[in-house]
């Protein structure tokens, strides 16, 4: 092995004999390549050096005649979540199928792009349609979309002797750049960000100069755009309103008016050709559920509270203090009264602060709109076995919500105090 090494490493420095030989394997010529081996003194390597050529040819053959396959660009994912059906993290009604969670505030889609080594330039797009469908397709635009790091820009910097760096490459960043130090002459200045151009099309990075020198390769790393979902549903609701139900207070259903639509949207990406506008790949989430709300009302003014805007309705009193102006001591029962609303509500319990023994929390259900109320009267505890003392009820609650990576909140919670005789 160590003797065809060397005997090809004076081989590879000989530019005549190199092309004789392929020329003699192209032309599949046994006469002239024996004879070549024989001049060459190869004989003992002959099969190892037919092989090499026959190689290198054949790969020559396949890169230029018949190049590898570009890649396809693919809309995969919103955040960890798959977009396409077989992988069943979808369900029928556009929300997760672990946690049945909706989408809510920005969200990641991903997907996949060619490297800047692409021959072909390429840009793309999504496009939104909401439920039912029909209406036409509607451009996600620069104002839908916050900066986004949609790969990276791998590079060769002096620094000095060449150093191997890199740094992010975005969606929407107008003015991102790099500086990239040169072994001579002025630094570099490299941009690395694309804009959302007309119609919504962004543009593949093609930056392919990975050398001493260059301004560097785009390596995607899984991002196409961020996606605010404010921009397609945002419903605000004034339950304050003195207008018969309402306004709201704790212990009331919310009016069906003042309650989520719940709306679901389809999500469609397409590429193409940057010059000739040719279709190259389309693909689509085919429904998925998103949820943007506020909620203004009035908690327990009673005692401690006042008017809030929160993403869902969370109001607790008690009938008791509400009746009798917040500083009423209370013996024997508790009555609270309590409204929990939101499309997309997880959890919901009612439970006791203070010395113990106390009362055992309780579970209201949930309706399949997204709401926990408390029986007419409010929900009983009998504080018989209490201490005389002051106690907080809590009333505590979590939404189904996600940006794509899990649920995004943690619990909410109203809060009102009495104090036991």
């Amino acid at each position: 092995m160590r003797a065809f090494a060397e005997a090809c490493g004076r081989l590879a420095a000989q530019d005549e004999p190199l092309r004789r030989l392929v020329e003699a394997v192209q032309a599949e010529n046994v006469e002239a390549f024996s004879a070549l081996i024989k001049e060459l003194k190869f004989d003992r390597f002959c099969l190892q050096l037919c092989h090499w050529v026959c190689g290198e040819l054949c790969s020559l053959f396949c890169e230029c005649v018949c190049p590898r396959p570009e890649t396809i660009p693919m809309f995969t994912h919103v955040g960890v979540y798959r977009v396409d059906p077989i992988w069943n993290d979808f369900a029928v009604d556009g929300t997760t199928t672990a946690g049945g969670l909706a989408f809510t505030q920005t969200i990641p889609l991903r997907g996949i792009l060619p490297d800047g080594s692409t021959p072909t330039p390429m840009e793309y797009r999504f496009t939104t349609e909401k439920y039912p469908l029909g209406g036409g397709p509607q451009v996600v635009t620069a104002g839908m979309i916050p900066a986004t790091v949609i790969g990276a820009l791998q590079y060769w910097e002096f620094a000095p002797g060449w150093v191997p760096r890199s740094t992010e490459y975005w969606v929407n960043n107008p003015g991102a750049i790099v500086t990239i130090k040169q072994q001579f002459g002025p630094s570099l200045i490299v941009s690395v960000n694309k804009d959302v151009g007309v119609g919504g099309w962004i543009p593949v990075p093609r930056e392919d100069a990975l050398f001493f020198g260059g301004v560097g390769r785009f390596v995607p790393q899984g991002g196409l755009a961020n996606l605010d979902t404010t921009k397609l549903t945002d419903e605000h609701f004034d339950l304050t309103v003195a207008v018969p139900p309402l306004p709201l207070q704790a212990g009331d259903s919310v009016p069906a008016a003042q309650k989520s639509e719940k709306p679901h949207f389809k999500i469609t990406f397409e590429s193409r050709n940057a010059v000739s506008h040719a279709g190259i790949s389309t693909n689509d989430r085919p429904i998925i559920a998103l949820s943007n709300t506020h909620y203004a009302y009035t908690r327990h003014p009673d005692w401690d509270g006042g008017a809030v805007t929160e993403i869902l309705v969370l109001s607790l009193d008690i009938a008791k203090l509400r009746s009798g102006g917040g500083c009423v001591p209370l013996q024997t029962h508790v009555h609270a009264l309590f409204t929990a609303y939101h499309p997309y509500l997880g959890t919901c319990d009612v439970h006791f602060q203070g010395p113990p023994p106390l009362p055992p929390s309780v579970v209201p259900p949930i309706s399949a709109s997204g709401e926990a109320v408390s029986p007419g009267g409010g929900q009983d505890f009998n504080i018989t076995g209490l201490n005389p003392c002051a106690y907080i009820v809590w009333l505590d609650a979590t939404l189904k919500l996600t940006v794509g990576n899990g649920p995004v909140y943690g619990t909410f919670s109203d809060q009102i105090a009495f104090c036991k005789r």
